[in-house]
């Protein structure tokens, strides 16, 4: 991925983490 850019597919992830 790219640096510190959290993209939708990141936030997507991270939302299942939440």
């Amino acid at each position: 991925r790219l640096s510190m850019r959290p993209t939708q597919e990141e936030l997507e992830e991270r939302n299942i983490l939440k």
